[in-house]
């Protein structure tokens, strides 16, 4: 393996984060994140560092820095806009992709499954044990293409949109409104083709049969516009509610997000606070609601029935399966919910 010829150790990350606030940060040119062994190599002649994006930071300071190109940094991190300040960048001068895990595993059952070189992938991810754990959601750098990760499945291609599902019209009247047009906290720019798509809900299928009920769901509508990029699988929970908040996932072109944090959405609560995002344990207009078990859902919140502990929660891939986003009233109480992101 090769070795770095130093080392840094993070300091504590409110310190970090204090300090950042400062134009004058001791750690502004620093490599801030901690990978599994608690180090981050700074010098290393080979390998993968991870490096944070700091105020006033340019593409170009950064490949002159860590003497890479920047056509590399554009690659290795599908970069397709500006930066953005706390945005982790992979630096190496290895042709690879940025994977998240799947399941739990390690390091030597991966790499036979894969076919991957096992030395290769221990280097590049500064692991010495060929038994290291490899938990769900983990970040690793693959020494592969893209297209190679299509072919091992590791990846999923995106597919091309598929052909529009009538659904039946209402027989009793639906809301003149979109669930777009009431949703003060969407803040999705109009550049992009997502906002036409969520414009199109007034075709949903709507109840307006007694409730609010817990479990009760009031709208379904299709939505197959999977034409935004955010890092999730498109047509599940997670894809829809990240593409429903771009304050958290925010667009770095008209049909790419960036992804703060990653994960099943089971993960997304813990990894949310990870990444210093506001969590807590009521619901909120407009915040995502967490839920565990398996590979849990998450949903967002866009109205809140105190009186009777209920809310009702915008999802996708929820009742009516993939493709299809719905409202369903949810209880506060014994909902299955694990938390809320802000």
């Amino acid at each position: 393996m090769i070795a770095a010829s130093s080392f840094y150790v993070a300091p504590d990350p409110l310190q970090v984060a204090d300090s950042f606030l400062m134009q004058d940060s001791q750690y502004a040119s620093h490599v801030l994140e901690l990978n599994q062994v608690g180090l981050v190599p700074v010098d290393a002649t080979d390998g993968v560092t991870k490096y944070v994006v700091q105020r006033g930071d340019s593409l170009s300071a950064i490949a002159s820095q860590f003497g890479t190109t920047i056509e590399q940094l554009q690659q290795t991190n599908n970069i397709q806009g500006s930066l953005r300040v706390w945005q982790e960048l992979f630096i190496t001068e290895t042709n690879g992709i940025i994977f998240y895990a799947k399941e739990d595993t390690n390091y030597l059952i991966f790499a036979n499954k894969y076919d991957l070189d096992l030395e290769d992938l221990m280097t590049l991810n500064y692991v010495v044990t060929e038994d290291a754990p490899i938990h769900e959601g983990d970040e690793m750098f693959l020494p592969i293409t893209i297209e190679k990760a299509y072919a091992l499945w590791l990846e999923e291609r995106p597919q091309p949109k598929p052909e529009p599902v009538l659904v039946q019209q209402p027989t009793t009247s639906r809301p003149t409104t979109t669930p777009a047009a009431t949703s003060a906290w969407s803040t999705q720019p109009a550049a992009s083709p997502a906002t036409a798509a969520v414009a199109a809900a007034p075709a949903a299928t709507v109840s307006t049969s007694g409730g609010p009920y817990a479990g009760q769901v009031v709208a379904t509508w299709w939505d197959g516009s999977a034409t935004v990029s955010n890092g999730f699988y498109k047509w599940y929970c997670t894809y829809w509610a990240a593409k429903r908040r771009p304050d958290i996932f925010p667009y770095t072109s008209a049909t790419t997000q960036s992804r703060p944090f990653g994960g099943n959405a089971a993960q997304w609560l813990g990894n949310a606070q990870r990444a210093w995002f506001a969590t807590g344990q009521s619901p909120a207009i407009g915040a995502i609601a967490v839920f565990g078990g398996g590979y849990g859902h998450v949903g967002i919140v866009i109205k809140i029935d105190w009186e009777r502990r209920l809310f009702l929660m915008e999802e996708m891939n929820g009742t009516a399966g993939k493709w299809y986003v719905d409202h369903r009233w949810i209880s506060m109480d014994s909902g299955g919910t694990i938390g809320y992101i802000y």
